[in-house]
Formats: structure tokens, sequence, C-alpha cells
């Protein structure tokens, strides 16, 4: 597996621990190349579910790819008539970024999917 050092794991446990590996890729090339090499590895941007998951479902991932330094994947533009939210931006960037939008675009009924995305 050829990662840069940015994308190193993070823990690389003695799998007999049952400990899951996590690996953070930096670019989306990274990502690609780590889905592949393991593609039932869960994705996790947040832990909240997969906190759900592992203590209450007594669900176990071996493999978990956490993709929040990919820049891709935390873009956040206005564009002319869309918003482009990435797949890895937290929720509190998200209600900023919305805010921001609601609170500047014109005329201001055009603010209104993101203010009722930051009220959400």
């Amino acid at each position: 597996l050829q990662l840069s050092a940015a994308a190193a794991l993070w823990v690389q446990p003695d799998p007999a621990s049952g400990r899951p590996i996590w690996i953070k890729p930096g670019t989306l090339q990274e990502l690609a190349v780590v889905k592949r090499r393991f593609p039932d590895a869960k994705l996790v941007v947040g832990n909240t579910e997969v906190g759900i998951e592992t203590k209450f479902k007594n669900l176990h991932y071996p493999v978990v790819i956490a993709p929040h330094l990919v820049p891709e994947l935390k873009v956040q533009q206005l564009g002319a008539e869309e918003m482009i939210v990435g797949g890895a931006v937290c929720l509190a960037d998200l209600e900023h970024f919305t805010a921001n939008v609601a609170a500047t675009v014109d005329p201001p009924h055009a603010g209104r999917s993101a203010l009722a995305i930051k009220n959400m």
C-alpha cells in the first residue's frame, strides 16, 4: 500500500487485539487506493454513528478510513445557482457557511435554502 506520510496509519494494532486499523488518506487518489485495498472498510467522518454501532449493535469494523484530510471533501463554495458542500465538512463549519450565505446573498430570498440547512 503506497500512501504519503500524511496518510500514514493512525493505529496499527495487533490484529488479534480486535481493535480497528484507522487510515487517514490525504488525497482523493489515496482514498481511492485505500478503498480498493479495503473495499469493506467503513468511511468515517465524525464518529457518533460508528460509536453507536460498535457499542450497542456489536458491529466490528477491522479497517476504518477517515477521509477528513482530503481537500475536495472539505470544500464549501457558493456558485451562481448552487452551494457545494463536501462530504467531510463538519456540522459546525456547515452551520457557519450556510449562515454567511443566508446573510449575504442578494436577493435575500435566494438565501432561504441556506437558512433551511443551517436550521436543520
